[in-house]
């Protein structure tokens, strides 16, 4: 019985065969074939599938890196870094190697810098109003002078307000610029200080940059910039100019009123003057302060070219200076750091 079923197959298998064997070889071949493309099709739809899985997976992890950075952001311009810096640590953990990671740090650096200074800026306020203090209860104990006579102030206006906007220039920044636009950079800058960086039309703003500062005062860091770029600045009121040489040069001389902090500011320099006795070989030396003010001092630091002047008034101790808007600039840093305590 067995043998009968296998003697039975067997004439199927044949048969079969026999039927393939009638079918045309061209119609098996483009069938083949279409068995091929079939399979390529549906590997690449695949392929295409994983892809695009990948890929909104990608853009979540960027939209999510995105939010947490300007969550940290918006911490940040309220002024609460501890929570800015936080957000900042979520994003760099998350993707470290990214552009996005790059801004966060700098961010992070700031944020901790602040948090420092605002601590400091406390304990010195703290310690300027027991001063007050001890000096409101001295004062009491003083028998006020009596005034004769009264005198008419003159109300004088500064054109150049520089001590505020100079304890914005020193504010510690930390930059990792790696061919980057100068727009850019001074973007960044601005953002990141408050300090309005306006660029002059003369200035090429395409011009990429490669620099890598950290927590230098924003002066200098603005100087490193602009130098290697061939440019230079100009400290004004409310900004920070930037421009060439060649412009800045081409300017005419303008006139700044100036209030110095402590008058009219003395100052003394030892002259040596030496002196021989008759009759002996040996001479002895001795020296004498000279006494200088402010104004003698910009006279013989700062170039005055044809119609450039200075006046000093001595009741008020204002300065009141004519000169080109680079020779303004160098006045204004030396003013800066003259006026003060002799």
């Amino acid at each position: 019985m067995i043998i009968c079923i296998l003697g039975f197959s067997l004439l199927l298998d044949l048969d079969a065969f026999a039927k393939i064997e009638e079918i045309p070889e061209d119609e098996i071949m483009k069938s083949v074939e279409q068995a091929i493309i079939e399979s390529k099709r549906e590997a690449l739809q695949e392929k295409k599938a994983l892809e695009a899985l990948e890929s909104e997976k990608k853009k979540a992890v960027e939209e999510e890196l995105r939010r947490t950075f300007n969550q940290g952001l918006q911490y940040y311009k309220e002024g609460n870094f501890p929570l800015a810096i936080m957000e900042f640590k979520k994003v760099i953990e998350t993707a470290p190697d990214s552009k996005i990671a790059k801004n966060a740090r700098s961010y992070l650096e700031h944020s901790k810098l602040l948090i420092k200074r605002k601590e400091e800026d406390l304990k010195r306020e703290r310690e300027i109003n027991e001063e007050l203090m001890l000096l409101e209860v001295a004062k009491r104990q003083v028998i006020p002078e009596e005034k004769i006579g009264t005198m008419d102030s003159k109300e004088i206006t500064t054109l150049v307000k520089i001590p505020e906007i100079r304890k914005k220039l020193k504010t510690p920044v930390s930059v990792d610029f790696k061919e980057v636009d100068l727009a850019y950079a001074l973007g960044f800058l601005q953002d990141l200080t408050g300090v309005n960086i306006v660029p002059s039309s003369e200035v090429s703003l395409e011009e990429k940059l490669t620099i890598r500062l950290k927590d230098m005062p924003l002066e200098e860091v603005l100087k490193y910039i602009l130098k290697s770029q061939g440019l230079t600045y100009r400290i004004e009121e409310d900004a920070v100019w930037v421009t060439t040489t060649e412009e800045l040069d081409k300017e005419e001389i303008e006139t700044r009123v100036y209030l110095l902090n402590q008058g009219v500011g003395m100052f003394s320099e030892n002259v040596s003057m030496g002196q021989t006795k008759i009759g002996e070989e040996k001479s002895t030396t001795t020296t004498t302060p000279e006494v200088k003010t402010i104004k003698d001092i910009l006279e013989k630091t700062v170039t005055w070219p044809k119609d450039s002047k200075i006046v000093l008034d001595d009741r008020t101790g204002a300065l009141i200076i004519s000169n080109t808007p680079s020779n303004l600039m160098l006045i204004d840093e030396l003013l800066y750091n003259l006026d003060i305590m002799p």
